[in-house]
């Protein structure tokens, strides 16, 4: 298994805003949000302090993180993962697993 991850941009807000919408479908959520509001709201978050990371493998996007470095005193640093999404069709196969190994490697782990 070969993740990759990427820093998403305003071309992936379209794939983000459909992942999204499944994301809150899977959970039951009683969010209201249409995909293009979803979409708008993936664009406020783009243009702040939060960073969405999409997880590739060798053919396609399979999912995405959102998440924010916080500091919680003078010199702790964490991060809040407010979202962690892998496709229907890749989990149960180590796919979520590996995409946080990902993370902690290449995002998490510098700034912590």
């Amino acid at each position: 298994m070969n993740l990759i991850l990427h820093n998403a941009n305003e071309p992936d807000l379209p794939v983000l805003a459909r992942m999204n919408k499944q994301l809150i479908d899977d959970e039951g959520s009683k969010n209201p949000m249409s995909i293009e509001e979803l979409e708008r709201r993936m664009k406020g978050w783009l243009l702040s302090d939060w960073k969405i990371d999409l997880i590739s493998n060798s053919s396609e996007t399979i999912g995405y993180a959102l998440y924010q470095y916080i500091t919680i005193f003078k010199e702790q640093k964490e991060v809040y993962l407010r979202q962690y999404y892998i496709k229907p069709d890749f989990r149960n196969q180590g796919y979520g697993h590996e995409g946080i190994k990902l993370l902690l490697a290449n995002r998490f782990d510098e700034t912590l």
